[in-house]
């Protein structure tokens, strides 16, 4: 999927996915391991909401935000006791005001 990118002001959802060799981990059957991973961002005015299944998080970009990027890591304690860890870059854009006109009589 490509990256695409957060308006200042608005809103996006990442989601996380603990991969093996390049798919997507699924536990043996027993398994007593969940994934719960971690995300920060680099971007002080970005506010990052955990969603409610624990792989989703819900960010947001304060609407002053002159950056040009937030870089995105997430981390989690893999299967076998180690640390795994991502990142992402995704660019942020200039918020777009307009004028909505309405007739009202």
């Amino acid at each position: 999927m490509a990256i695409g990118n957060i308006p200042a002001g608005g809103t996006g959802v990442l989601a996380l996915s603990l991969m093996a060799n390049g798919s997507p981990y699924t536990p043996p059957q027993g398994s007593t391991y969940a994934f719960t991973p971690a995300l920060t961002c680099d971007d002080t005015s970005v506010t990052i909401t955990p969603g409610t299944d624990a792989v989703t998080f819900n960010v947001a970009v304060a609407l002053g935000d002159a950056n040009a990027s937030a870089t995105f890591t997430a981390s989690a304690t893999d299967p076998d006791g180690g640390t795994a860890t991502g990142s992402i870059t995704i660019p942020l854009v200039a918020a777009k005001f307009t004028i909505q006109i309405s007739q009202t009589a």
